[in-house]
């Protein structure tokens, strides 16, 4: 599969021709089809890598700020990847200021520059321009409505003079199947808006050619004042190319995207959310967490850390109540570190006994019974596990209609494949994936990416279904897997959440409902 892990996430790219690499970054909202009728011919004379941007088409899209300085390590990764030490960039919109940022840090990793619409900076009317952008992506329209409302900010003149080109045009976005999502657009307008180069291009070493045009583009203004300044001032390897009048508009909306059936409106979700614009693809495989989402396994922690604690607050000479209340403080404590997450969670039984040796410290209590009493909780808890009562249901639905299924869940070895075997888990399966097993947990693309790669599915064919926000939400969509949030009626999706899910289930027949079974 043309899928690479870069930093964080999984990338999508395409490889065509022979010759010196040649790379082309599309740029804001665009994915890599848009390069259609270009490869063709470029791949005649050279090694043609597209991509798509973090946020765009089939690569990962986290909720998170994106940075076009890091885009341009996501480049550096990716051509590392393939082992391209050096290669041609050539950056539209968008992608010019990524290639200029990446001019600027990997200079000796970058030939020839071409930059095409862009700038080293925005102009008021640029800013302008892509914030109406945005107020338009958050106004909850139709995916045509947005299309039709974004074409003048897109689109030539002659163009939208043409009615039927235009049509054709705008049909072609909707149809596509790999629409970006509304927090990744507006995560990659925020990258824009907050990067300037104006007073560091002087820097890029390599040989530049600027190519722009007469009509009004966010970028177009900005960009033909700096290329004639720098013209005027003579600097070297900068080429000055004058306007083309010829629209090339039309060649790009005759390349129609199949339509895909299934999915693509906005509507309302099972909590009553309006859910950004999702992918068009109908799953072929579904991945699911564990614990919590199959697995009811806190659902009887209050308790057990209750009969626990009753069980030794006689010996330590306390109140079992205040035992309680001083445990579970300090578990809350040390869980809400992300670093003590990593380097914990595959421990998990040494850093239960770890987090009661302190709580019995912090209160003067002998701490010889940490372990003793950590111990017993775990036996507590364990006895309480359950199936929740949808989840075989499910899985048994889903394999019957044909799915491809896979358990992706973090923790130790030892204690997850435990869990498997009591509750008879592994049938349900065709890819197991354990990170005390396979080295790397969740929100690792990797992780995603192996399961994938295990049932033969691309990201755009996978959806996963996951508890928790970070490693489950966070993690999938970093991997270009639409990601399902379930919340078992036991909390609410808040207003500032780090990653906004692509669907919200409270129970998994919704899910069954979501797949039209």
């Amino acid at each position: 599969m043309p899928y690479v892990p870069t930093r964080d996430i999984i990338t999508y790219y395409e490889e065509t021709g022979r010759g010196e690499p040649l790379v082309l970054i599309r740029g804001l909202g665009s994915d890599l089809q848009a390069w259609a009728t270009q490869v063709p011919d470029l791949a005649k004379h050279f090694r043609v890598i597209t991509y798509d941007n973090r946020g765009a088409g089939r690569t990962g899209a986290p909720d998170k700020p994106y940075s076009l300085s890091g885009m341009a390590d996501d480049l550096a990764a990716l051509l590392e990847a393939l082992k391209v030490e050096k290669a041609h960039i050539l950056g539209y919109s968008m992608g010019g200021m990524i290639a200029q940022e990446f001019a600027l840090k990997y200079a000796n990793r970058v030939d020839k520059l071409i930059l095409l619409g862009t700038s080293a900076g925005l102009d008021g009317y640029s800013r302008v321009v892509l914030q109406n952008m945005v107020n338009v992506r958050r106004s909850n329209m139709s995916r045509e409505q947005l299309v039709r409302n974004t074409a003048p900010f897109i689109y030539s003149a002659a163009l939208l003079d043409d009615g039927e080109r235009y049509e054709r045009a705008i049909q072609a976005t909707v149809d596509n199947p790999y629409t970006q999502q509304d927090h990744a657009f507006i995560r990659q307008v925020q990258a824009i808006l907050a990067w300037d180069a104006t007073s560091r291009s002087n820097g890029i070493k390599s040989s530049t050619l600027v190519v722009t045009n007469q009509r009004r583009h966010p970028c177009a203004a900005a960009q033909r004042r700096e290329a004639e300044q720098a013209h005027l001032r003579g600097e070297a390897g900068l080429a000055r190319w004058r306007p083309r009048r010829r629209d090339r508009s039309a060649a790009r909306a005759q390349h129609r995207v199949p339509r895909v059936p299934g999915g693509g409106r906005p509507g309302l979700n099972a909590a009553g959310l309006a859910m950004p614009y999702t992918r068009r693809v109908n799953p072929r495989a579904i991945f699911f967490d564990m614990d919590d989402t199959l697995l009811d396994t806190s659902g009887g922690v209050a308790e057990a850390w209750a009969t626990t604690c009753q069980a030794f607050s006689a010996d330590l000479g306390c109140e079992a109540e205040e035992l309680n209340k001083a445990i579970r403080a300090q578990m809350l404590a040390f869980w809400k570190d992300e670093a003590a997450v990593e380097h914990w969670r595959t421990k998990l039984h040494e850093a239960r006994a770890h987090n009661v040796e302190s709580a019995l410290a912090a209160q003067g209590l002998d701490t010889s019974r940490a372990k003793l009493l950590a111990d017993r909780y775990w036996e507590e808890q364990s006895s309480r596990f359950r199936l929740f009562e949808d989840s075989v249901e499910t899985l048994d639905r889903l394999r019957a209609e044909g799915f491809r299924t896979g358990l992706i869940t973090n923790g130790p070895q030892e204690m997850q494949r435990w869990k498997i075997q009591r509750f008879d888990l592994a049938r349900h399966f065709d890819v197991i994936v354990i990170e005390g097993e396979f080295g790397r947990g969740k929100p690792h693309p990797d992780v995603f990416l192996h399961a994938m790669e295990s049932v033969r599915a691309r990201p755009e064919e996978a959806w996963h279904i996951g508890d928790n926000l970070y490693a489950d939400i966070g993690g999938a969509q970093g991997a270009g897997v639409h990601a399902a949030w379930i919340h078992r009626d036991r909390l609410e999706l808040k207003d500032d959440a780090a990653h906004v899910p692509d669907r919200v289930f409270a129970h998994l027949p919704e899910l069954l409902t979501a797949l039209d079974l």
